[in-house]
């Protein structure tokens, strides 16, 4: 008998042992006093207080945080009166002033006349809710735009991490052989930013070695580190801040005058810490690039318009001076020509009379060249604004207006209503005008001369077109069409200077829109157009 007792307390001491090598604690709790009957020696070392005390009556309770406390006994006590075993987490107030977070593992045990004990295991979860938190904070700061304030806080959250009492955020160089600090704490508040540099110093390994360094001894293996000897560090924690593209953006740094705790958490903490503040380095950059191209954008965008309107204000004058001071010599020389023939067309001669006609018709021609040039330059210089305009209206209106000018023609128009547009009405006169005039002219040698306005829909699009079965042209040229003084028919044939549809072109450009052409020579021409918002 004494043998097996023997044998059984040897399992006991062994069951013990093992239990207190590990981080469990385990306890026991009498559910009648509401009083600990056991608990682990590993205690003493997780809070400070003598195993003993916890012995007590309402020690458990009174040394729990204030603000758990309104809860946590409540919530364990109910569970147990229900008899469901139950897991929690709760803040104990340490004898050095420490708060540390504990989750405890508790199992009711019962019999025929109810529940009686509480057994269970603590656990010190202080630095997974630190790694809660960091993640947490790290997440927040996402969207974070002043960087500033975001390193400050970094460097303030990694001292507080690792109960440290330095740690410092730096920028290498462009020299890459110092470093220039973007955010340092200090002790108890933020410090100065500081320049310093690399050789001899835990740093440089750091960035040269591209990793985490965790030295067991920073003051003895780096005794010729002036910045840590005057500082007086004993231990360091450095991490290198590298960008997406695997360049070596800088460094941070942990340090203090006593050892730092060492966990499975140190060297993951660092690595998490300089990822996002690598990120956020990298979207610093990238805005302050952004912005240095907008402002260099609106520099030149200023310039430009500057340099467009002394452009604009030269055209106005242009106009001005050709429609003033070329126009005059011109009317004299067609008035003077008129003259000529009509008071000495029997001195001048028949073949004299000739001359004097053509030169009318050259003056003529280039007053009518001055009108299409005017309205070409107008067209940019307009004011423009947007309202709903009927097309078919000033088809029509338009149409009028070319037969009051050639009563002997027979052309027959087919005006099929369209649906109102947003568009510059002015600039839609003038478009219609040259797009309408040309249908006119083109149909001329046409006996039964018919020209169509209307709309239909090409691929979802509303488009307009112009249609006549007048002379046409071959398609071969149409890039020619739009184009300043490119014309397809001679002079001689159909009068015009090969504007008007230069000034269509750009009228369609002001609302965004398309235009194009298909004709066959002989057979007509129809041209399409579409119309966009007012540029």
């Amino acid at each position: 008998m004494a043998k097996s007792v023997t044998r059984q307390d040897s399992k006991l001491s062994t069951y013990q042992r093992l239990i207190e090598s590990t981080q469990a604690i385990p306890w026991e709790l009498d559910l009648s006093t509401w009083r600990f009957t056991f608990v682990g020696p590993q205690i003493e070392g997780l809070l400070g207080y003598p195993r003993d005390a916890w012995y007590e009556e309402d020690f458990w309770v009174e040394h729990m945080h204030p603000t758990d406390r309104s809860w946590a006994p409540l919530f364990c006590k109910r569970a147990a009166e229900r008899r469901h075993d139950h897991e929690f987490e709760y803040r104990m107030c340490a004898a050095d002033g420490r708060v540390l977070w504990i989750r405890d593992y508790v199992n009711v045990v019962s019999d025929e006349n109810g529940p009686h004990t509480l057994s269970g295991f603590m656990f010190d979860v202080t630095a997974n809710k630190q790694i809660e938190e960091i993640m947490h904070a790290l997440a927040r700061s996402g969207s974070i735009k002043d960087t500033e304030r975001f390193l400050r806080d970094c460097a303030r959250n990694l001292a507080t991490v690792y109960g440290a009492k330095y740690a410092f955020i730096g920028l290498l160089k462009e020299s890459r052989a110092d470093v220039r600090t973007l955010a340092v704490w200090a002790g108890d508040d933020y410090a100065e930013n500081f320049e310093y540099k690399l050789e001899g110093t835990p740093c440089k390994d750091v960035l040269d070695l591209k990793k985490e360094l965790i030295p067991a001894s920073a003051g003895r293996l780096y005794s010729e580190d002036a910045l840590l000897v005057e500082m007086g560090i004993e231990s360091y924690f450095g991490a290198p801040l590298i960008s997406s593209e695997n360049e070596m953006l800088g460094i941070l740094s942990v340090m203090d005058t006593k050892p730092m705790e060492l966990t499975p958490f140190s060297e993951p903490i660092l690595g998490m810490f300089a990822t996002r503040i690598s990120v956020e380095l990298e979207r610093k950059y990238a805005t302050d690039s952004l912005t240095e191209l907008n402002a260099s954008l609106e520099e030149r965008i200023r310039h430009r318009t500057e340099e467009l309107t002394a452009a604009n204000e030269e055209l106005q004058t242009f106009s001005y001076s050709v429609s003033h001071d070329l126009r005059s010599p011109l009317r004299a020389i067609d008035g003077y020509s008129a003259l000529l023939l009509d008071d000495y067309r029997d001195k001048i001669g028949d073949e004299g009379c000739e001359y004097l006609g053509r030169i009318r018709q050259a003056a003529q021609r280039m007053g009518s060249l001055i009108d299409d040039l005017l309205q070409l330059s107008q067209v940019s210089a307009l004011k423009k604004t947007g309202s709903q305009v009927s097309l078919s209206e000033l088809a029509e209106d338009i149409i009028e207006q070319l037969r009051e000018q050639e009563p002997g023609r027979n052309v027959v128009f087919s005006n099929l209503h369209s649906e109102m547009v947003v568009c510059d009405r002015q600039l839609m006169i003038i478009l219609l005008g040259n797009l309408l005039g040309n249908a006119w002219k083109y149909t001329r040698h046409k006996p039964n001369a018919a020209i169509e306005f209307g709309t239909q829909q090409q691929n979802g699009e509303l488009v307009h077109y112009v249609r006549d079965n007048g002379v046409g042209f071959d398609m071969q040229y149409a890039d020619k069409l739009f184009k300043t003084f490119q014309r397809l028919h001679t002079y001689d044939e159909f009068e015009g200077n090969g504007i008007g549809l230069a000034t269509v072109q750009r009228i369609i450009n002001f609302h965004n829109g398309r235009i194009w052409a298909e004709a066959d020579s002989g057979k007509g021409a129809t041209f399409f157009f579409t119309i966009g918002t007012i540029a």
